[in-house]
């Protein structure tokens, strides 16, 4: 496990950039050796006095004491006086581990034709295809998988320590490296266990929140993300709570939840949700990942607690079937497709590496620590583990209290986790969907054009 160097580009005491709506945006960090490049993501600290934030803002966390000058090498160092002193491009030894350390100094030093010099060489390599990670800019490394033109978001309901706290969303502009905290009085309305999830028609975005303990228990709701409107859908056939929902060919498949094992298919064209199948086993605080025609359900639990079983919807006949057990029993978390794999994060701590066209799955390496109540998504070909409670794990230096909360992400490729950043205070999610719009469009989720909601 690597860990990165989270030192500002501009200085070390880097200020929160916000304003009376809450809106702050990622400060870049510079990276050490051949750790990844990402924008600085924000712990829940109040910033400098001298900014004006009304909401609780989102401030950097520094792991490392050395300042940003000590990371520089020497023999960057004596490039760039060279350069400074003579003007003469040819004194520059650019190469795929230093790239970093000169756009940092041309980005500080507000020198042109340096931050030129650096745009040229890293365009040559990515012509030649054979472009780093570690140098690309951070803009550019989120979310490398996916098409960075169109916005992306990331959706995280929050999960409030305290009952009287009012419910909030934690929505991540996974382009612009933004990321906004927001009080969403509809989400008061759903009970604990609700569950989410994205949904497209006519490739328009939408985010469909269903379920939940209490009066909300078969309600189905729909958000539409760039109208900014709550839209009541028809009701599940059945209550349920910490469920989980997969959307698949213009359906949503609502499945399983404490108590229930009925698996619901919901037309977002007709508005009509109907029963089409059961679990073959009851469970609930299960994760999914839809994979062709197929949705996959992991884990989750029973009255007598933690299973071990992978359940299947085939959704050409909605037939249910159940497949090989896992290696250990597990529930919570989340399940990801990268490729033609699926990647499971657990409650419990593993990583579960799962072969849809085979059946079969094997163990990843560990998680760095235990936790619950987490989100994961996918940044630059590479999952990304954000928030959580830490429920067991040993502490480490970079740990302050029981309740700090680290970012983490896992390479599939060499099976290996990476710090990306710590937190100062926990930040639990009870469920979370990623949104992607088809075009450009300067509304964000949850927020008017020119206001919040």
């Amino acid at each position: 496990m690597s860990t990165e160097c989270l030192q500002p580009y501009s200085s070390l005491n880097s200020t929160c950039i916000g304003n009376s709506a809450g809106r702050v945006d990622w400060n870049a960090r510079a990276t050490c050796g051949n750790t990844e490049t990402l924008a600085t993501a924000p712990s829940f600290n109040l910033c400098n006095s001298d900014v004006i934030c009304g909401n609780s803002c989102l401030s950097p966390v520094c792991m490392n004491n050395p300042g940003y000058p000590c990371n520089i090498p020497e023999d960057v160092r004596h490039c760039i006086a060279a350069f400074l002193s003579s003007g003469d491009a040819g004194t520059l030894c650019i190469t795929h581990d230093n790239i970093n350390h000169y756009k940092h100094v041309a980005h500080d030093l507000h020198h042109v034709q340096l931050e030129k010099i650096c745009k040229q060489f890293i365009n040559e390599v990515d012509k030649n295809g054979n472009m780093n990670d570690n140098i690309l800019s951070n803009k550019e490394c989120l979310n490398q998988n996916r098409n960075s033109n169109v916005p992306i978001f990331e959706i995280m309901f929050l999960r409030p320590e305290d009952i009287n706290q009012p419910n909030q969303v934690l929505v991540i502009d996974l382009r612009k490296n933004e990321i906004h905290k927001l009080d969403v009085k509809k989400i008061t309305r759903f009970g604990e266990g609700f569950a989410s999830c994205t949904v497209y028609k006519k490739e328009c975005p939408y985010v469909i929140v269903s379920g939940g303990c209490g009066k909300t228990s078969n309600s189905l709701h729909k958000y539409d993300v760039v109208e900014n409107k709550w839209m009541i859908c028809d009701n599940m056939k059945n209550p349920r709570s910490k469920h989980c929902m997969a959307f698949l060919d213009g359906h949503v498949f609502i499945i399983g939840g404490k108590g229930c094992s009925s698996v619901e298919k919901y037309s977002i064209e007709s508005n009509f949700c109907n029963e089409v199948t059961k679990l073959p086993v009851c469970v609930h605080s299960s994760a999914v990942a839809v994979y062709k025609h197929n949705i996959y359900i992991f884990g989750g639990k029973t009255r007598k607690g933690n299973v071990r079983c992978v359940q299947c919807l085939d959704t050409r006949t909605n037939k249910m079937s159940r497949l090989d057990d896992l290696p250990l029993e597990c529930s919570g978390g989340q399940a990801i497709v990268v490729r033609n794999t699926i990647y499971f994060a657990t409650n419990q701590g593993h990583m579960i590496k799962f072969h849809p066209d085979s059946g079969q799955s094997e163990l990843c390496s560990h998680q760095p620590y235990i936790r619950k109540h987490f989100s994961m998504f996918i940044r630059n070909n590479k999952l990304t583990v954000f928030g959580g409670i830490k429920t067991e794990g040993p502490m480490t230096e970079n740990e302050l209290t029981d309740k700090e909360n680290t970012m983490y992400s896992y390479c599939p490729d060499s099976d290996r986790w990476t710090l990306v950043n710590s937190y100062s205070e926990c930040v639990p999610v009870y469920t979370s969907c990623t949104v992607q719009y088809p075009k450009e469009c300067p509304v964000k989720p949850f927020m008017k054009l020119f206001g919040y909601c």
